[in-house]
């Protein structure tokens, strides 16, 4: 029997936000042999940005993935790195991990009652603090 061991990747992806994005780097990483063991997107204005921990077990994978992510850079016009990461990094618990958002938890938020990105009302000059 023979073993593989698997191999961790970290990529990231940024382009102006429209559907499609993330189904179009998820099949790139199914079709070279890899499976998202975590993953983080967020909306910035106009542009989306998608950051994604992977892992394959197939050795030919970095050759395979960099060609089809340079293709995906030209035909989908985003911006995509990646990097191999040890196994101790794709393991390692997050100290920076966000609790999900619901009504319960925004009162204790250092954003108050206002979601992150959501506009910041602006006093008048009249107004003193």
């Amino acid at each position: 029997m023979e073993v593989t061991m698997k191999s961790y990747y970290i990529l990231s992806a940024i382009g102006k936000d429209r559907p499609g994005i993330v189904a179009d780097v998820s099949e790139v990483i199914y079709e070279c042999g890899g499976n998202i063991e975590d993953s983080n997107m967020g909306l910035l204005r106009t542009h989306f940005a998608l950051l994604i921990l992977f892992s394959a077990e197939k050795e030919e994978i970095d050759q395979k993935l960099s060609v089809r992510l340079k293709r995906l850079e030209w035909e989908k016009n985003l911006t995509v790195f990646y990097s191999p990461i040890t196994f101790e990094e794709a393991h390692a618990e997050s100290k920076g991990k966000n609790p999900p958002i619901s009504h319960h938890n925004l009162r204790n938020r250092p954003f108050g009652n206002r979601l992150p990105g959501s506009p910041v009302p602006r006093r008048s000059r009249d107004q003193h603090p």
